[in-house]
């Protein structure tokens, strides 16, 4: 608690051009449930949301499909490959 202290303060000494505060003000700690953004706190394993793998996966399947060999490409690594 006394590193954050200090870095408030400095950050309101050096941005702000005052004092910072002494002391943290009252805070009351929400419990983890409440903060959840699924039943149970994971979008991976509600089935609410992809994975990671399936989000790539998706995207080189329509970047694949969007592109086309430089004109030439072909013959030039043809060569590369025999020479």
């Amino acid at each position: 608690m006394k590193l954050r202290i200090a870095n408030t303060r400095w950050f309101c000494r050096w941005f702000l051009d005052r004092e910072g505060p002494e002391r943290e003000p009252p805070l009351q700690v929400e419990p983890p449930e409440n903060l959840y953004a699924t039943p149970n706190g994971s979008v991976r394993y509600s089935r609410q949301g992809q994975t990671i793998f399936s989000l790539i996966h998706r995207k080189q399947a329509a970047l694949a499909l969007s592109r086309t060999p430089a004109p030439g490409a072909e013959a030039e690594l043809r060569e590369r490959i025999e020479s």
